[in-house]
């Protein structure tokens, strides 16, 4: 049981690793220019939020998620077609 759960795992990682580098480049991506975002405003939540590092972060966090989602959907697409 053990080997065939490592297999799948591993053939869906060999599978999908492009969509699983690109939405954690989003997701990275978008955590840094959180963090510089709050730097550059001096760690306050509220000027955060009006600078346009917030809408840069949301873009990429929202950008990541979706690629997960739609890997994820795309994964349990073709599964059910088996």
């Amino acid at each position: 049981m053990k080997y065939e759960t490592k297999r799948k795992a591993k053939q869906f990682l060999k599978n999908k690793w492009k969509w699983l580098l690109g939405s954690g480049i989003f997701l990275s991506v978008g955590i840094i220019v959180m963090l510089i975002g709050f730097s550059v405003t001096g760690w306050s939540f509220i000027n955060w939020l009006q600078s346009p590092f917030a809408t840069t972060t949301f873009i990429f966090l929202l950008g990541g998620t979706f690629l997960l989602i739609l890997g994820f959907l795309i994964k349990k697409q073709t599964d059910l077609m088996k």
